[in-house]
């Protein structure tokens, strides 16, 4: 085994923990709309799942342990998107409690 094949391996086996814990903020956005009446948009909850997704399977296919522009933005574009529907889920849910 190769240190490339180390790196691809530990690369997908990272992203299901990953996976698992946007699921569970994906089930709090829908379930603060369900039961507060607010839209969250919890839909948008899968798209940071989506490009990390991406991001991974992009660095599992190449060979070499150097970083890959396609993937870095990937997951980038991931980690903005998750910055934002959690800031706004947060202020969502806060608002609510203040009143």
């Amino acid at each position: 085994m190769t240190i490339a094949t180390l790196s691809q391996i530990l690369s997908l086996y990272t992203w299901f923990p990953l996976a698992i814990i946007l699921a569970i903020y994906l089930l709090i956005a829908r379930f603060y709309h369900r039961f507060s009446g607010k839209r969250t948009h919890f839909w948008l909850f899968g798209l940071p799942i989506l490009f990390y997704g991406m991001s991974f399977v992009r660095y599992a296919s190449i060979p070499a342990v150097t970083g890959d522009p396609f993937g870095d933005v990937a997951g980038a574009i991931g980690g903005l998107i998750l910055i934002g529907l959690s800031t706004r889920l947060t202020y969502q849910m806060m608002k609510g409690a203040a009143q």
